[in-house]
């Protein structure tokens, strides 16, 4: 995945960039974790992002990348964790309806994934609110434009 934006302020190796996405998007929605705010998905944001070499400068327009372990790292989260849940919810029905002493049935299953399934929803949406994702998901600039 790769942004496009312009250096507001460099401190250290970091630099904060003002990003907007990419109008040629393959629907990945890293961006959604790297772009914090809850604004329209077209407005610009800011994000931090690692510097590749000491010859940028505030105003400079470039190229920002996410190296392929982290994109792997994203959509695990976004979509591993809610499909494991689902399983399980499948898995556990059994057990549940045993132990609510309820007939086990294909409904009761259904039922049961799909409660698993909004929790692991609702549980990614917290991690991901409460932890810094876009300093998990840092950035780096690869080059000038």
């Amino acid at each position: 995945m790769s942004l496009i934006g312009n250096i507001i302020s460099i401190k250290d190796n970091t630099a904060i960039v003002k990003v907007k996405p990419v109008a040629n998007c393959n629907g990945c929605k890293t961006c959604a974790l790297l772009l914090k705010n809850n604004s329209s998905f077209n407005e610009e944001r800011e994000i931090e992002a690692t510097l590749k070499g000491d010859e940028y400068q505030v105003g400079d327009k470039v190229k920002l990348e996410l190296s392929e372990g982290r994109g792997s790292t994203a959509a695990l989260i976004l979509y591993g964790i809610p499909i494991i849940a689902f399983m399980a919810g499948l898995l556990l029905s059994p057990s549940i309806c045993k132990l609510l002493s309820i007939p086990i049935s294909d409904l009761a299953q259904a039922i049961t994934a799909f409660i698993f399934l909004t929790i692991s929803f609702l549980l990614v949406y917290f991690i991901l609110r409460r932890t810094n994702s876009s300093r998990h998901f840092l950035m780096t600039i690869t080059e000038k434009l």
